[in-house]
């Protein structure tokens, strides 16, 4: 066992992050991010690292290790997790309104970490964050009610972690794309727009 060799799992902010935001993008038609226009950054689907993580852990996991430990693929000690591309916000905006099929157009505003953090406290007291939602619904790619993010867990540490993110956004160090987690689902993960189009209603349900 002393001879065994760990990976690095690096991930971006999930997508599900943008279910705190849906009373603003749905109920006022506008997001608002700490994240300058021209920077570059796209979410990544929790559900496709969950799976990529599972399928590299049962790939490389040495008989009788714990879960969680393996072996890295052709000596690689560090995989990055990323969308298959990453977009400036005024982008990011349309696939949102895209995926929504909203019938009017959702603007981007950008706002201060401080206000972010503000909004972030308020929904995590808001009624709409207390319970996950019931089922997924017939289409696959819908999220389950594992990953919708509950009021209770937002404490003070994870919304210090989201907004650093941002701010690595801001500084230009999520403008990184890498074919990690495309070649281990076989599969490109879920655009933004695929992923807004498979949760539509779970989104208006927030207004």
């Amino acid at each position: 066992m002393g001879h065994e060799k760990s990976s690095v799992v690096r991930v971006s902010v999930f997508s599900q992050v943008f279910y705190l935001m849906a009373p603003l993008i749905e109920g006022q038609g506008v997001l608002r991010l700490p994240v300058q226009e021209q920077q570059k950054w796209t979410p990544v689907d929790l559900n496709d690292i969950l799976e990529g993580f599972i399928r590299l852990c049962k790939e490389q996991k040495p008989r009788g290790a714990a879960f969680g430990s393996f072996k890295p693929v052709g000596g690689k000690d560090v995989y990055q997790f990323t969308p298959k591309e990453v977009i400036r916000m005024t982008e990011l905006t349309k696939e949102i309104n895209q995926g929504l099929g909203s019938s009017e157009e959702i603007r981007f505003e950008m706002c201060s970490p401080e206000e972010t953090r503000n909004w972030m406290k308020q929904m995590r007291d808001d009624s709409r964050f207390k319970d996950r939602p019931e089922g997924k619904g017939q289409d696959s790619h819908r999220d389950r009610p594992f990953t919708f993010p509950l009021g209770r867990y937002l404490n003070d540490d994870m919304i210090d972690t989201i907004l650093e993110i941002w701010q690595l956004a801001n500084e230009g160090e999520m403008d990184i794309t890498t074919p990690d987690l495309s070649q281990i689902l076989g599969r490109d993960p879920q655009g933004i727009r695929q992923y807004f189009k498979s949760n539509r209603q779970q989104f208006r349900d927030l207004k």
